[in-house]
């Protein structure tokens, strides 16, 4: 497993039982809070995939666990009601964004 994902996973459970037994910030925070904590990961994700930063063990994990909160009361969401439209919306727009860089990492001739 990757030291990415021994921190990230755990504080993400931790925060989906948090979130279903009612221990966390307002819902009405959500649609806010879900879009903004994973934006570090990303940015760096983006840094990483364009050669701009070289992987950071300390950075990975620091940024990892700024999103797990995000991340686990998303999946709280989710589990509650398996179509909702905030927890896909959140998945879809990561997902692109996400994409984006690796495809144009592809598209760049070999150094």
């Amino acid at each position: 497993m990757c030291r990415r994902c021994v921190w990230f996973w755990p504080a993400t459970l931790g925060a989906v039982a948090l979130a279903l037994v009612g221990l966390r910030w307002p819902e009405a925070a959500d649609p806010v809070t879900l879009f903004l904590l994973p934006i570090p990961v990303v940015i760096e994700w983006w840094a990483e995939q364009l050669g701009l930063v070289r992987y950071a063990p300390r950075r990975s994990v620091g940024l990892s666990l700024i999103a797990a909160p995000a991340v686990g009361v998303g999946l709280a969401r989710y589990l509650q009601t398996p179509g909702d439209p905030l927890f896909w919306t959140v998945v879809t727009v990561y997902a692109v964004v996400c994409a984006v860089p690796v495809a144009l990492r592809w598209r760049r001739p070999p150094p």
